[in-house]
């Protein structure tokens, strides 16, 4: 599951896992479900980015997909 939270410009959205077809999927309800449902849009002049945490060896760790908004 994923924990999505927005300030002004930017949409942060937390998941603990990194399985590819879930991250995929995640990113398609992003996109195509949650972001049109919130009458927002992706900023196309700044780029996503994914942020991840200095030891990816621990279990169960935690990292945010950032999409900035308009």
């Amino acid at each position: 599951d994923f924990v999505h939270s927005t300030s002004k410009g930017e949409s942060v959205f937390t998941l603990s896992s990194t399985d590819d077809a879930y991250v995929a999927l995640i990113y398609t309800k992003i996109l195509y479900e949650w972001l049109p449902s919130a009458g927002l849009e992706k900023r196309t002049d700044i780029p996503t980015t994914e942020v991840y945490p200095a030891d990816m060896d621990k279990d169960g760790f935690s990292w945010e997909i950032r999409i900035p908004i308009k």
